[in-house]
């Protein structure tokens, strides 16, 4: 309740990257998010996708990145896209991470649905997902997104993955990376009452602001 200036920034590429992902995985991630069966994620992400397409100007593949609205929320000005799915998907999504994920910052339901768009069966993805969450608690840090590097955190204390598990790890491997450079970053400031909020996508590279949402 204090007036001060209160600031939260986290990896953008945590978030899965929408378009650049692909359609399966933002369907997974619907599922996941919402409790939707296959069919009713399938169609969520379809009306974000087509809507993406025709935004875009073009009628076959996905939208390039560069061509997504600046921030998420322009997601719902999409025609025939329902609310209350993509709110529930919201949180987890980004339209400037691309489509890499950071493996040492990204959470169950995104390494999941990247896993499972990339071809990975559900098991798989879990498995490795259970691995990943292993090797964090002994405080392994991936520092290449190499397989060989994966496999040597993921094997932990020797136990080998399953063939299940290492069909996923080959699935999603060229999605990984081990640094972002890419954050998003929620300012807010309160005085006398009053409460003014900022959020922005920072790119460290190129130090550009690839997303301004003053609230």
């Amino acid at each position: 309740g204090e007036d001060g200036l209160f600031v939260l920034v986290e990896d953008e590429r945590a978030r899965l990257g929408v378009p650049a992902a692909g359609e399966r995985a933002f369907a997974a991630l619907v599922a996941r998010r919402t409790g939707l069966d296959a069919a009713g994620a399938a169609g969520v992400a379809d009306a974000v996708f087509s809507g993406l397409r025709a935004a875009a100007g073009g009628s076959g593949g996905a939208a390039p990145t560069n061509a997504a609205p600046a921030a998420e929320e322009l997601l719902f000005d999409l025609p025939s896209v329902p609310r209350e799915p993509l709110e529930a998907a919201l949180p987890r999504v980004s339209v400037a991470a691309g489509d890499r994920i950071n493996v040492n910052t990204v959470g169950h339901d995104v390494f999941c649905a990247l896993a499972l768009g990339a071809g990975a069966t559900p098991g798989g993805a879990e498995g490795v997902w259970t691995r990943l969450e292993m090797a964090r608690g002994r405080g392994d840090v991936f520092r290449s997104a190499s397989q060989t590097e994966a496999l040597k955190l993921l094997r932990g204390e020797g136990d080998v993955p399953s063939a299940e598990e290492l069909a996923a790890l080959q699935a999603v491997a060229d999605r990984l990376c081990v640094e972002s450079g890419l954050f998003r970053v929620r300012a807010a400031a309160r005085r006398d009452g009053r409460t003014a909020q900022v959020e922005c996508v920072y790119e460290r590279g190129t130090r550009r602001l690839l997303r301004w949402v003053e609230r």
